[in-house]
């Protein structure tokens, strides 16, 4: 006998962000024929969904993204008996646009998606990682960085807007030299607050563009670069004796349960231990 999901269900606002998210799983309830000011962006992450769009019906199964535009009516309730979970964002109409004209090059381009279910799981897995950035409350940067590489995915491989064209990225040597001063500017201010606009504006670049170089030259996103500078400082200061609170502050965490959390997923071990294991004999 198929054992049936308990329903539950999250819904929040990101201050980071500054937009809503939703997290649920749902059983027996039904969507009543709706719309939403914002953009409906989210990944089936189990069982199956169903609903009505522009007068036909949709299933959306695990592993589909859902998309529905601001303003577009649509219903939604289980495909099957077993329900259906999804990770859903509600990007506000202004910020979709501003992301389609950093990857389009065009002033005033107006995305549109042809279907609201799209297969991609390169996509579904950008829009995932978004969602556990926020869910999580990492930094405000790797939100940012994280939600403008799936928008930009979102418009760069389903927008269906006539012209599309992402910006030229010009040659590979002035891409090269972008990548190391974008790296530059983040080693400067690694122990500070960074956030993808400064970024991008000391680049004089987009955001969308800064993260596609940088990741191509050096395979780590910037936000994934920045983690790492401050973990190996805070490991040069951690074997100096310095304590994990110090350097918590000191390499740019919020606090210390910040830094312990990203410290373990990087080197293996906590703070502490690393620090004991290096201390002198006495």
């Amino acid at each position: 006998m198929t054992r049936r999901a308990v329903e539950s269900a999250r819904h929040w606002r990101d201050r980071d962000v500054g937009f809503d998210l939703l997290s649920a799983t749902y059983v027996h309830h039904r969507f009543d024929l709706h719309t939403h000011e914002t953009y409906v962006l989210g990944v089936v992450v189990g069982g199956a969904a169903r609903f009505a769009w522009r007068g036909a019906t949709y299933l959306s199964p695990r592993g589909t993204v859902m998309l529905i535009e601001p303003e577009v009516p649509h219903t939604g309730g289980a495909a099957i008996d077993e329900g259906w979970t999804y990770r859903i964002l509600y990007p506000p109409h202004e910020l979709v646009r501003a992301v389609a004209r950093q990857v389009t090059g065009r002033d005033g381009y107006e995305p549109s998606f042809a279907a609201p279910v799209i297969e991609d799981p390169r996509l579904a897995r950008a829009l995932v990682r978004a969602y556990g950035a926020v869910e999580d409350d990492a930094s405000a940067f790797e939100k940012e960085s994280l939600l403008v590489e799936a928008l930009g995915l979102l418009v760069a491989r389903h927008s269906r807007a006539e012209g599309t064209r992402r910006a030229p990225d010009g040659s590979a040597r002035g891409r090269a030299h972008l990548a190391r001063a974008i790296r530059s500017h983040i080693d400067a201010r690694a122990s500070s607050r960074v956030s993808l606009a400064e970024l991008a504006e000391a680049a004089g670049v987009s955001p969308f563009h800064l993260g596609r170089v940088f990741k191509e030259h050096f395979g780590l996103p910037p936000h994934a670069y920045l983690k790492q500078v401050r973990i190996r400082r805070a490991k040069e200061l951690l074997a100096r004796g310095v304590s994990p609170a110090e350097v918590a502050i000191d390499v740019g965490f919020f606090d210390q349960a910040h830094m312990s959390r990203h410290f373990r997923r990087t080197v293996g071990v906590a703070p502490g231990r690393f620090a004991k294991e290096r201390a002198p004999c006495q």
